[in-house]
């Protein structure tokens, strides 16, 4: 009675005794009635024979009869029970009573076999996808082991087996940049640092060849275990056009820089020749004209010699003028001052000229110590400081300009600021502004970049900003290494 109060609400529960090897029910709880769909006062008095004519076939009865005949209790594994009205697995536990009653409770556990079953077809078709992926997957351990590879991540190293995948030393499957790399991740792993991640990595085909993959890694479960899924997408022929087009943009910004430099070159050579020629024959032609004067002052026809000399002197107003001319496009096409003074010089000599001839005010904040720059570096500062002074004069309707030249051993600044309406983002972007592109091109080929910041009613802010040459050629090389 106690053990009956104890289970009577459990599942299923059954209680027989021994007949002469029969088993015949005295008692059967309301949790038996649900699951089988039976009566309690139908069961009773029957022999498990008569209640249950599959009961052979299930074996549960040789349990029974060694129960009864030891006394030791046994756990009947799930088992699948069939006859004409049920299809069902139970799980069974047998005892037998200090009254010689036998005692036999059956979980129903047939949901949990279907989700089983369920389960297990769909990881069954979960393998069968990640087999037919062109996508490489790994399942690795927490440790790192793996424990699934498909088809794809074994084409993608060159193995025939995941046991060759497994035996072959990661260090020798990954190139040494990405071995290094790896070790990070690990370290950081170890520490609880590390989550679920994308990446980029070099691999080692067992052929030799170097390949580049793209690896995304996530927390996943795994034969009810914590393990992870790594993917894997070959990103090699990728690379290599990211490596053709990054070598090609170099060769076009060298080729840029070369015709920047040829087109200087010429600038001063042209300088040069309208200076010392045009120059040396205007002055000339000015040393002629004196002499014409002495000579006319000795005329003795008083309005001839007020007339020569009134043409004489409309001569030498000429002269000068186109002397001052030349002087200015000579100085324009390339300062001298640049060449002989230095870029600090040649700035201030620009914003006065422009102060003079556009009538806004200018300060200039030079460095507080002097620069050394190298002759190309200067001149593409200088162009830039130009056309920035260019779009001050035609676009911003500024009353000031503020000019500071910064360096120190990060970095060798420029900065234009005017106080007029100040430019759209949209415009400084927009490729049909040949002026920025053709200054951030030439801060690009020193490896620098150019800023551009407007705001409405506020103004506009260029600046320009260069890396020591040791950082340009570092990152260069590294440039290079990443594509």
């Amino acid at each position: 009675n106690n053990f009956n109060r104890r289970f009577y609400k459990r599942r299923l529960i059954w209680t027989a005794m021994d007949n002469g090897n029969d088993f015949v029910f005295k008692d059967f709880n309301k949790a038996g009635e649900r699951l089988d769909g039976d009566r309690k006062e139908d069961i009773i008095g029957k022999s498990i024979y008569q209640a249950r004519p599959g009961i052979k076939e299930f074996g549960l009865l040789d349990v029974f009869k060694r129960v009864w005949e030891t006394g030791i209790p046994e756990h009947y594994p799930a088992t699948f029970y069939e006859d004409d009205r049920l299809k069902k697995w139970f799980e069974n536990f047998v005892y037998k009573l200090p009254t010689g009653n036998i005692i036999a409770a059956y979980d129903d556990i047939t949901e949990r076999k279907q989700a089983e079953e369920a389960l297990r077809r769909a990881e069954e078709n979960f393998r069968r996808s990640l087999d037919d992926s062109s996508l490489g997957v790994r399942i690795v351990s927490e440790e790192g082991e793996t424990i699934y590879a498909n088809q794809a991540i074994l084409d993608m190293y060159g193995y025939d087996s995941i046991d060759e995948l497994k035996t072959t030393p990661l260090k020798m499957r990954y190139t040494p940049e990405s071995y290094a790399e790896f070790r990070v991740r690990r370290e950081k792993r170890t520490r609880g640092d590390d989550k679920p991640s994308e990446y980029d990595l070099s691999i080692v085909r067992k052929d030799g060849e170097v390949r580049y993959l793209h690896v995304f890694r996530k927390e996943i479960l795994w034969d009810g275990e914590r393990q992870f899924q790594v993917v894997y997408q070959d990103i090699t022929e990728r690379k290599r056009a990211e490596k053709a087009l990054w070598a090609s943009g170099e060769q076009l910004r060298a080729l840029a820089g070369r015709l920047q430099a040829v087109r200087e070159e010429e600038r001063t050579d042209i300088a040069r020749e309208i200076h010392d020629e045009l120059g040396g024959e205007l002055t000339g032609m000015k040393v002629d004209v004196s002499f014409l004067i002495k000579s006319a002052l000795k005329i003795e026809n008083e309005a001839a010699r007020i007339s020569l000399l009134a043409g004489m002197d409309s001569v030498n107003k000429s002269i000068d003028s186109t002397i001052q001319t030349v002087r200015r496009i000579a100085m324009e096409l390339r300062p001298g001052i640049l060449d002989d003074l230095g870029l600090v010089a040649a700035l201030e000599w620009q914003l006065k000229d422009f102060e003079k001839r556009t009538g806004i005010r200018c300060k200039f904040f030079p460095p507080g110590e002097d620069i050394n720059l190298d002759a190309d570096l200067s001149t593409a500062l200088f162009r830039i400081f130009q056309e920035a002074l260019t779009n001050v004069a035609r676009h911003s309707g500024a009353t000031e300009v503020r000019v500071r030249l910064l360096a120190d051993a990060d970095s060798t600044t420029l900065e234009v600021e005017d106080n007029g309406k100040g430019i759209e983002k949209e415009k400084t972007l927009s490729s049909k502004s040949l002026g920025f592109l053709g200054m951030r091109e030439r801060a690009q080929m020193f490896g620098g970049r150019m800023t551009v910041t407007g705001t409405p009613g506020i103004g506009t802010k260029v600046t320009v900003e260069i890396p020591p040459v040791e950082t340009r050629e570092r990152d260069r090389d590294q440039g290079e290494d990443a594509v």
